[in-house]
């Protein structure tokens, strides 16, 4: 059987934040979970990229649970940080929960359908995680790896219910700010080469032009320019780990040309990428 705990504090923590969104919302039930059911995806797993989907990576540990529309079966997906690896299918988005343990916070976020996305965070999870987030995160995917379901089933149940006492004790909150949203939403798909400005705008439910005047307002610049900065730095990374070349780069971090991408890099950095790339060659 599935973990009853990890289903419990699942459907609480779901109820918690985000009750006004899933009152109308068909209940998941995750049944069991067999190892091949469980992904795990460390930085060394992915060598090369393929044409047509989005691959990206992000420096924080991110964890996925769906239901397979089509066959009903309960997925979960751990990814570490900096692996890299494709973008949820749309149709598994209207299905299931993403929790990302970026620090200082973690978020979770939630798909009510393909054109809508809710997200919260909430703080001081390592307080509440013995030996420490990083660690029991590690572990938890090291057995899910391994097929050890017992071992993996036990983990989930002290991660997720440190979830649960973390926003039991009033360090949840709600991110109520636009720009902070926005930038959220950024973070999350800047490798996305369609991603504009109105996008994100509508995303917020407001127009492109109140959210430039928001992003004035507190001093962040351009929204537009926000966008090429966070390109930038998930480019920074993958350059370091000197396992792509330039143009999958370019790709990954929701470039149209590698010629833009260069430039821009350029600008920035005051070299070129593969220039970056060789200085920081070990």
């Amino acid at each position: 059987m599935i973990f009853p705990q990890l289903l419990y504090i699942i459907l609480l923590v779901s109820n918690i934040i985000l009750w006004d969104f899933i009152m109308n919302i068909e209940t998941l039930d995750l049944g069991t979970i067999v190892p091949d059911n469980i992904e795990i995806i460390y930085p060394q797993d992915h060598s090369a990229i393929c044409g047509g989907i989005h691959f990206h990576c992000h420096p924080f540990w991110e964890i996925k649970v769906f239901i397979e529309p089509e066959s009903g079966s309960p997925l979960i997906s751990i990814v570490a940080p900096n692996a890299i690896h494709p973008e949820t299918p749309a149709r598994l988005l209207k299905s299931g929960w993403v929790l990302s343990f970026q620090q200082p916070h973690v978020g979770l976020m939630f798909h009510a359908d393909s054109t809508q996305e809710h997200f919260a965070a909430f703080d001081k999870i390592n307080e509440f995680c013995p030996g420490g987030l990083e660690e029991l995160l590690r572990m938890f995917a090291e057995s899910g790896r391994q097929g050890d379901n017992r071992r993996f089933n036990a983990l989930a149940a002290v991660l997720f219910s440190a979830v649960f006492t973390v926003m039991r004790h009033d360090n949840y909150r709600q991110e109520s700010s636009k720009t902070s949203q926005a930038c959220r939403y950024i973070e999350r798909y800047y490798y996305r080469n369609n991603l504009s400005v109105e996008e994100v705008a509508a995303f917020l439910g407001i127009t492109s032009g109140h959210l430039a005047n928001l992003f004035k307002k507190e001093n962040l610049g351009a929204v537009r320019a926000f966008i090429i900065k966070t390109r930038l730095e998930n480019a920074v990374q993958l350059l370091r780990m000197q396992r792509f070349i330039i143009k999958e780069i370019a790709e990954m971090t929701g470039w149209n040309s590698q010629f833009y991408f260069s430039n821009s890099f350029r600008h920035a950095y005051g070299c070129a990428p593969s220039e970056f790339m060789n200085l920081n060659a070990n």
